[in-house]
């Protein structure tokens, strides 16, 4: 069994500046994160695919440009909060965070890190977050995947949870997952994880602190001559 520290670090912050120094916690998908809301049952899209690490160590800082705009930088190991080794290499954001009107989010991200061969993310988001309704949409594309030429990946998450009582919520999620064809192959590169997922299920809060989710998924992969997957899941989260 292996234990690992994900975050610790010093923190400025002003009303229009906050700097972080350490093991931090990145921006790649905080906010798409937070939007989907279930990352007990499944990992937002970002994450669950491998494209950029949740913590690192580094250095960032957000800036509010205005009540409705703020831009974020960060300089970071790259390798994630599980593998802090030193080398050379940086990972370099930047972001961009708008809320036009009240409720509604839109984000901007890109990222790049260069070894042998470069590897570079551009993320859109948008969303909405009301009291009983929430949704999501978000684009993410990455080229050199794990720094390898012509390893690049596409892919599309749509998400949505209503509230439907005091304690229970519906969410439905859709995920699309493709890759390049290299030297006119039939199917990409990351055949073995392209497809396409169905998710919903319903969240129950019987006491403060307790998440219970009866959930099924449908699984539909990329791969020449593979069926659909059906899975039916009990996802259970408890804080204190």
């Amino acid at each position: 069994m292996t234990a690992n520290l994900k975050n610790a670090y010093l923190q400025y912050a002003n009303d229009n500046l906050k700097f972080n120094f350490g093991l931090i916690g990145t921006k790649a998908f905080n906010l798409q994160e937070s939007m989907w809301g279930h990352r007990y049952l499944y990992k937002s899209f970002m994450d669950q695919h491998g494209y950029d690490p949740s913590a690192d160590l580094g250095a960032s800082a957000v800036l509010k440009l205005a009540s409705v705009a703020s831009l974020d930088v960060s300089v970071l190991n790259g390798e994630g909060y599980k593998h802090l080794q030193k080398d050379s290499v940086l990972m370099y954001t930047a972001g961009i965070t708008l809320k036009p009107v009240k409720n509604l989010y839109a984000r901007l991200y890109v990222d790049y890190m260069k070894k042998t061969v470069a590897q570079s993310t551009y993320a859109a988001f948008l969303g909405y977050k009301g009291d009983d309704f929430i949704a999501g949409a978000e684009y993410n594309y990455q080229q050199g995947h794990g720094n390898v030429t012509d390893h690049n990946l596409s892919g599309l998450s749509l998400y949505t949870t209503v509230n439907v009582a005091k304690k229970s919520d519906v969410f439905v999620r859709y995920d699309n997952l493709t890759s390049k064809k290299i030297n006119g192959a039939t199917d990409g590169w990351n055949v073995a994880k392209d497809g396409s997922l169905f998710l919903a299920g319903v969240e129950l809060n019987p006491v403060k602190g307790v998440k219970v989710a009866p959930n099924f998924r449908v699984w539909s992969p990329s791969q020449s001559g593979s069926s659909a997957e059906t899975g039916f899941y009990l996802s259970l989260e408890m804080k204190f």
